[in-house]
C-alpha cells in the first residue's frame, strides 16, 4: 500500500497528472459466495467484509487510498477487474 501512497501523492504533487485509473479486483467484495444483482451503490459496513486472501484486503486498502484521492485537481476511479 506504501507504493499506491506514493504514487497518489506523486500525482498529486504535479499539475501534469489530472487522473488517476486504479486497477482492483472483484475480490474485494468477493467471499466465496456469488454476487447476484451487486451494484456501485452497495455499501458494506467495513467491520462485516471478509476477504478470501491477504491480497484482497489489501488491494480493498489501496483502492480506498486512491478514491479517497479524489478531487478538483486530481480525478480517480477503480476498475475491480473479474475473470
Amino acid at each position: 500500500m506504501d507504493g499506491t501512497r506514493n504514487v497518489v501523492e506523486a500525482c498529486s504533487s504535479t499539475d501534469s497528472v489530472r487522473a488517476l485509473v486504479f486497477t482492483s479486483t472483484v475480490n474485494i467484495r468477493f467471499t466465496g459466495e456469488e454476487l447476484l444483482d451487486a451494484s456501485e451503490e452497495d455499501h458494506e459496513e467495513e467491520e462485516d467484509l471478509t476477504y478470501l486472501d491477504e491480497y484482497s484486503r489489501t488491494k480493498h486498502e489501496a483502492e480506498r487510498i486512491v478514491l479517497s484521492a479524489n478531487g478538483e485537481n486530481l480525478k480517480t476511479c477503480s476498475l475491480r477487474y473479474a475473470e
